[in-house]
């Protein structure tokens, strides 16, 4: 009985943390096309088209450096989406305010 409780308690608990998907992990374009964290910087201008303003953060000199850039998408109501690209893959999502 005990081990049924348990394996009960872990499968709640995954499923709650697959249910919230609220980590940055994915990105919805304005035309509601997702982009997930992984996804190539190919795949994110397909679906989101090309991003209102890009910044190269690092240029990637140095051994083992890749190039990192913010891509900023508009929102609504004055956010944007920044969307984080590494050697052509996105790493990260953050959302920021005007």
């Amino acid at each position: 009985m005990k081990t049924i409780l348990t394996i009960l308690a872990f499968l709640s608990l995954t499923a709650a943390a697959y249910a919230q998907r609220g980590d940055g992990s994915t990105y919805r374009c304005q035309n509601s096309k997702l982009v997930h964290v992984g996804d190539s910087a190919f795949i994110i201008k397909l679906k989101c088209g090309d991003p209102l303003h890009q910044e190269i953060i690092n240029t990637g000199y140095g051994k083992g450096g890749q190039i990192v850039s913010e891509w900023y998408y508009p929102m609504k109501n004055g956010w944007y989406g920044v969307l984080t690209i590494r050697a052509g893959k996105l790493i990260r999502i953050d959302t920021i305010q005007q």
